[in-house]
Parts: structure tokens; sequence; C-alpha cells
């Protein structure tokens, strides 16, 4: 079992509070799309959520993930890479929360939000920002 370090705990309170910060942005133009452009629920969160998460890249590569291994374009289609998954089960959920059982899509993306943002962040921690090993 690996050992939970000071420098990892402060790395998941800085990527939570970023990534909380980036979901208000997300929201913010959801909304925007969906309420003054007549854009459809489903593709507006699809297409927010593409511009949010390179958003998240960027700020989290320059704060949470300083010691990052990787170039940031090398980094970057990692992150596209792995966020195409996410993308899609996101996409899929909010298709079926939003046109076929009819919640909120503002509802809908939160909930679906939170719990792919874990993913999110593991994916970041052991695939993309290859961080050093002592300090995850």
């Amino acid at each position: 079992m690996k050992k939970i370090t000071k420098q990892g705990v402060l790395r998941a309170i800085k990527f939570t509070g970023i990534s909380i910060a980036i979901l208000g942005f997300e929201f913010l133009l959801l909304f925007t799309l969906v309420e003054f452009f007549s854009w459809n629920e489903v593709i507006a969160a699809t297409c927010s959520l593409i511009i949010a998460l390179f958003v998240n890249y960027v700020v989290s590569r320059k704060v949470v993930f300083t010691e990052t291994k990787r170039t940031f374009f090398r980094g970057l289609a990692i992150f596209f890479g792995l966020a195409v998954v996410n993308i899609t089960l996101i996409t899929l959920s909010m298709f079926i929360a939003v046109e076929i059982v009819e919640y909120n899509y503002l509802v809908s993306r939160l909930i679906i939000g939170l719990f792919f943002g874990g993913i999110t962040y593991l994916n970041n921690l052991y695939f993309n920002f290859k961080v050093n090993e002592k300090s995850k």
C-alpha cells in the first residue's frame, strides 16, 4: 500500500479547488449556450466540457502537477486521449439524464461531474503528469 504524503494531500486539495472553479466556469458556459444561444443541452454540455477540460489541463499543469516530466503538448495529447473516454461517458450520461429521464441539465451535469472528477484526478496523477513516485 502506498503511503499518503503531505504533498499528495496538498496536490489533491489544489486539484479539487481548481476543479470546482473550472466546473463553475463550465456551468456558466453551459448555461449561456443553452439559455442565450438555444443550444441542445447535451451538445452544449459536451462543448463546454471540452473547453473546461482544456482549461483544467493548463491550470492543473501550472499549479497542481508542477513537477511533471512531460512536455506540454505530449501531456496535452495524453490528457485528451484519456479525456475522450470521460467525454464519451459524460455525454452518454447527460443524454440519459436529460433526454430520457428528463432531469434538469445543470443538476444532471453536477451529479455526473462529481463522479467523473475523481476519475480525472486519478488519471492525471497516475497516467498523464507522471509525477515523482515519492510525492504522490
